[in-house]
């Protein structure tokens, strides 16, 4: 087992959940049919089985093994260890110009916009914060410039991300 450092952990996990990870097997610690994966909205995909045993490869994308792994919190002794399931991820972060394509084209809302908000971290405080109209187009809210077409879209959630890979 490797120890890594939490931040290190929670930027991934960021990354997995908004850039483009392809849809696991799980859904709300749910456990599906295999290989079925199931949207809101009735939307449905069918997906190859993902482990360590079964290694998918798919033009663009890079297999990452599944495994075990310790998670410490730098202020604190505090140690928790977590199963991660192997799963497929796009050699390429999604842009804002990419994102904003399928957007237009299926008329998509994400979940920031339906919430009016999302979860923006600060640099100089070092925490999270709710801002109002942080979304996609404007990542850390109104009073910040627009994201450009050629940055990684950010803002986005897990089900924002697999309704992109759906439409993929």
């Amino acid at each position: 087992m490797n120890r890594i450092d939490s931040r290190l952990i929670y930027y991934i996990l960021i990354f997995l959940i908004c850039v483009s990870c392809k849809p696991a097997l799980d859904v709300a610690d749910q456990r599906l049919e295999e290989g079925t994966f199931v949207l809101p909205g009735s939307v449905s995909i069918t997906t190859p089985i993902i482990d360590n045993h079964n290694p998918v490869t798919l033009p663009g994308m890079i297999f990452v093994p599944g495994g075990q792994v310790t998670l410490s919190e730098p202020r604190s002794t505090a140690e928790v260890t977590v199963s991660v399931k192997a799963f497929l991820l796009d050699s390429t972060e999604v842009t804002i110009a990419q994102f904003r394509s399928f957007v237009q084209a299926t008329h998509y809302i994400t979940d920031a916009e339906k919430f009016g908000n999302s979860g923006v971290f600060s640099m100089a405080t070092r925490e999270w914060a709710l801002i109002d109209s942080a979304n996609w187009t404007r990542p850390r809210g109104l009073n910040f410039p627009v994201a450009k077409d050629d940055e990684p879209v950010t803002q986005i959630s897990w089900f924002d991300a697999t309704a992109l890979q759906v439409e993929r």
